[in-house]
């Protein structure tokens, strides 16, 4: 046989391998952040302008403000977050705003039944308070989805 014959069917046999390979190679992915968001046309009496309660297990990330009125100048907002767990634990913290968009610390772990709740505080009137934040549910509260890469290429060419 010649060498040319050899040589190729050692390519094709090295070609059919990888070929295995990506028929059975995993897909992994990461899951995202859930925006939590709120916003209050009016505050209310009791200052609260959002409340959540977590449905299972994870982290508060970040956290931003934004006020759609205008501020008078050295107007300073008591920005308080809480959260409360089912067994009448209560964290949090009071930070003060100064600007009309300002991002707020927050970094806190929550349980299942954990309730957040965030009010404003200041002496001048203030409307139009938008709060949003980011929540990473704990990775056992996610649905762990495994395809095979022939799999995703498979639904890719039919359009889905």
């Amino acid at each position: 046989m010649s060498d040319i014959i050899k040589q190729a069917r050692g390519q094709a046999a090295v070609t059919k391998r990888l070929e295995n390979r990506l028929k059975t190679a995993k897909v992994s992915s990461y899951i995202s952040p859930i925006p939590i968001s709120g916003f209050s046309k009016d505050v209310p009496e009791d200052g609260v302008v959002l409340r959540y309660m977590f449905p299972s297990k994870g982290k508060i990330v970040s956290a931003c403000l934004f006020l759609g009125c205008e501020l008078k100048k050295n107007t300073v907002i008591n920005v308080s977050i809480k959260l409360s767990s089912v067994n009448g634990i209560e964290t949090g913290t009071s930070v003060p705003v100064r600007k009309n968009f300002s991002p707020v610390a927050a970094e806190y772990a929550c349980n299942v039944g954990d309730r957040l709740e965030v009010s404003v505080n200041c002496e001048e009137p203030i409307n139009n308070v938008w709060i949003a934040f980011l929540w990473q549910p704990s990775i056992k509260a996610a649905e762990a989805k495994k395809f095979l890469l022939s799999e995703l290429n498979g639904e890719q060419d039919e359009g889905i």
